[in-house]
């Protein structure tokens, strides 16, 4: 059945908030396991270890994009989303860690 009327949502910068919304979860991916599977200790080290991971990667992507690709261009404010996300994650690991709720952390 066609459809007469459709309704065309625009959110500005949505795909800003997509990155942010991705590498925080990508960095906690990576925490989880690189803390809980590679057993890289301590807490610290971990996080610095999967945000420097998280960030370069996002920062090679977006060097691809506007090298290799001509459908996608490459975009800095992509890189700060990316960042602001792994911020965000940082902050949540390390919350998360003064309120005693990941087992043995030091």
């Amino acid at each position: 059945m066609p459809v007469q009327n459709s309704l065309n949502v625009s959110i500005n910068h949505l795909d800003k908030l997509v990155h942010v919304s991705i590498y925080f979860i990508f960095t906690l991916v990576w925490f989880a396991y690189s803390y809980g599977i590679l057993f890289v200790k301590p807490i610290h080290k971990s996080i610095v270890m999967v945000s420097l991971y998280a960030f370069f990667t996002g920062v090679i992507i977006e060097i691809l994009q506007g090298t290799i690709t001509k459908e996608r261009s490459a975009d800095v404010y992509d890189i700060f989303a990316n960042s602001l996300g792994i911020v965000v994650a940082i902050f949540l690991l390390y919350l998360i860690k003064k309120n005693n709720k990941i087992n043995s952390l030091k």
